[in-house]
């Protein structure tokens, strides 16, 4: 009878127990509750900021990347400018590049470079034009001389005397007219910017220069094949027409007597393109590499010496590469001896602005 009380009291303790555990199991969940939302509320806050990073990270790298062209790719650009203007043999223009120190230092070595090359040209100018006066002068007077033999004004002479005259008279205008060449080919080189530039027809300028060089043609029996398209252009009429003079004359040397000289003038792709093909034997696998090198000779035809400077070609080159153009070797087709293939642009003041 007594045993009851103590069962009542331990079923009590439980009670209490148990609902301390629930109100403390509650307390927990609040709790626990409380810190995922607080964490969402975070995760929250940090995903906007990574968006609004992200929105403003867009923006910011462009404007970087535009303060670094600036920085970098001016400077750039104004040593590029520089080259150009030195490959065109504009010394007179100082060197100017704004940057970081080191290509500021690069601009200054490039100025000094200008510099040194002014004083270079200068000098061969001078010589130039000391060169030409103590040959020419007295090759004048010879010359002027042996005409005064060879029309007998001092006297009569005989049939070798007279041979002899002719022979001399010959000697002296050809070696006249290569140190022309050389003094032209010497200041031409670098003088890019020296075109004097008119709208011309490439066609025209062709005619002409075959008409010039008809005693020629007919001293050796040849024929001219042309199928000449009305080419409008922008260049330099004198330069050209020395162009087509030269690689006519040129073609005449070596032409078999009594063969077809073939001259084409047409437009492909955005081109001015003249050809011109003689029938002779072509041009040997050595010789082709240096062909439009100054004072490089190639293997004389068969039929006998072809005498020259070596610079006919070369100033072909240089006053081609003046209009912004190409001149090459073509592959000969079946029948044809050498194809000379120049090419040029129909406005050259658009390729100079590039």
């Amino acid at each position: 009878m007594q045993s009851k009380p103590a069962v009542q009291v331990g079923l009590g303790g439980f009670d209490r127990l148990s609902r301390e555990a629930h109100q403390l199991w509650i307390d927990s969940s609040r709790m626990v509750s409380r810190r995922v939302d607080a964490l969402r509320t975070h995760a929250s806050w940090l995903q906007e900021l990574l968006v609004w990073g992200a929105a403003l990270l867009v923006p910011l790298t462009f404007a970087l990347a535009y303060v670094l062209s600036r920085l970098i790719l001016r400077p750039v650009r104004q040593i590029d400018h520089a080259i150009h203007h030195l490959g065109d043999g504009r010394f007179d223009q100082p060197v100017t590049v704004s940057g970081p120190r080191d290509i500021k230092y690069l601009g200054e070595r490039l100025d000094w470079t200008r510099r040194r090359l002014q004083e270079l040209d200068t000098g061969k100018q001078r010589f130039l034009r000391d060169m030409s006066h103590d040959l020419k002068t007295p090759l004048t007077t010879l010359l002027e001389g042996v005409s005064l033999l060879d029309e007998q004004v001092l006297g009569m002479l005989n049939a070798e005397q007279a041979s002899l005259m002719r022979i001399l008279a010959a000697s002296g205008r050809q070696l006249q007219e290569r140190i022309e060449q050389l003094l032209q080919y010497s200041r031409l080189q670098g003088q890019f910017a020296s075109l004097n530039l008119k709208m011309l027809d490439l066609s025209q300028l062709i005619d002409q220069s075959i008409k010039s060089l008809t005693p020629a043609i007919a001293g050796r029996g040849l024929h001219v094949d042309r199928h000449l398209t009305r080419a409008a252009m922008w260049g330099d009429e004198a330069k050209l027409r020395q162009v087509v003079d030269n690689l006519l004359s040129n073609a005449i040397k070596y032409a078999p007597r009594g063969s077809t000289l073939h001259v084409a003038v047409s437009l492909a792709e955005g081109w001015v393109v003249l050809r011109l093909v003689d029938e002779g034997p072509g041009i040997a696998g050595e010789d082709r590499a240096h062909l439009f090198e100054p004072f490089y000779r190639g293997k004389p035809p068969q039929e006998g010496l072809v005498r020259g400077s070596g610079l006919g070609l070369a100033i072909v080159q240089e006053y081609v590469q003046a209009h912004r153009g190409r001149v090459s070797l073509d592959v000969p087709r079946e029948g044809e001896g050498a194809v000379f293939v120049v090419e040029l642009p129909p406005d050259l003041r658009e390729e100079g602005a590039e």
